[in-house]
């Protein structure tokens, strides 16, 4: 696309400012790819609806995910914060102020049902839409999942 090239100079430049960066989804591949790593087409094809992930403590928990592409080489510095069985890389930490993650901690319910609803045969397919809904129905996300930790990162990475 026209506008990459733009985005991974804006990710330079920001890193070499020192100013945070927390990537999500897209950002988290882009991120990935710019400072060193790899992503590409998941093995396991579209993933849409509710996941389980564990933290780098040790703690599961669900969270919306939809994507096709993940971060399948870590980049250098950076540590892995969050993951899964099908996504191993599922979010990182940099050894400069920026992390990033492959899920979405931004979706409500609502969002994630109406973009199956608006894409259901689009841009998705009906038997991967109809999966995700069972999923969202049948599974409780956190309404402020990650708020605290993403807070504390832009208010530690502020430096003095």
């Amino acid at each position: 696309a026209t506008w990459m090239p733009s985005v991974r100079d804006l990710l330079m430049a920001t890193k070499q400012a020192g100013k945070p960066i927390f990537g999500i989804c897209f950002g988290h591949q882009i991120m990935a790819e710019v400072f060193g790593g790899k992503a590409e087409k998941a093995d396991c094809g579209n993933v849409v609806g509710v996941r389980e992930y564990t933290d780098s403590h040790g703690r599961h928990f669900l969270a919306y995910a939809w994507h096709q592409d993940q971060v399948t080489a870590l980049p250098p510095g950076a540590s892995v914060i969050a993951s899964a069985p099908y996504c191993p890389m599922a979010g990182l930490r940099y050894d400069f102020p920026a992390c990033s993650v492959q899920y979405h901690p931004e979706f409500t319910e609502e969002m994630i049902s109406g973009l199956l609803h608006r894409g259901r045969d689009h841009f998705i397919d009906a038997q991967t839409a109809d999966k995700a809904w069972k999923d969202i129905a049948s599974h409780s996300v956190s309404i402020n999942l990650d708020s605290h930790q993403i807070a504390s990162f832009f208010r530690d990475s502020q430096g003095g």
